[in-house]
């Protein structure tokens, strides 16, 4: 369980489930060697507390951070990380580049004529609508640019 203090003085705790990443490095690191987790982090020159986020899953290390603990603990703990990375990005939240103001600028009929346009030639709904999220998004730049006026020339 990890703590945080906030601004107000709160004690707020939050809890992380252990990877398998975090586990084998746990018991590798407590089979293997006398390190504890702060003088392994003193190794590679971390943090003190980066291996101790590491083995309870509050964090998860970068691609060479993780080799370089797999080559101070003489053991190859690659296979695990790409598991944990894998199912980390599976589990991801598909990033959106649309906001939900860009969509509401367009107007419904411009949406109408691009829905008809694309769909006589052939084209999906969800072409349309990665149509009408482009064309919604360069319609606000230009709506932007309009608001600032003209660009001064550089002399």
């Amino acid at each position: 369980m990890v703590s945080n203090r906030r601004n107000s003085g709160r004690k707020r705790t939050r809890e992380f489930e252990p990877n398998k990443f975090g586990l084998l490095l746990a018991e590798t690191r407590r089979n293997t060697t006398t390190l504890s987790q702060v003088d392994l982090a003193r190794r590679l020159h971390l943090a003190d507390s980066s291996v101790s986020n590491y083995e309870s899953g509050a964090s998860f290390p970068s691609k060479s951070i993780a080799e370089e603990l797999g080559r101070e603990l003489k053991t190859d703990l690659m296979p695990a990380w790409y598991e944990v990375k894998a199912e980390r990005q599976k589990n991801r939240k598909p990033k959106t580049s649309e906001s939900p103001l860009t969509v509401r600028i367009l107007p419904p009929n411009i949406k109408t004529a691009i829905r008809a346009a694309l769909g006589a030639e052939g084209y999906s709904t969800a072409d349309s609508e990665k149509v009408e999220r482009l064309v919604a998004k360069h319609l606000s730049t230009i709506r932007r640019h309009k608001q600032r006026g003209p660009r001064k020339k550089k002399e």
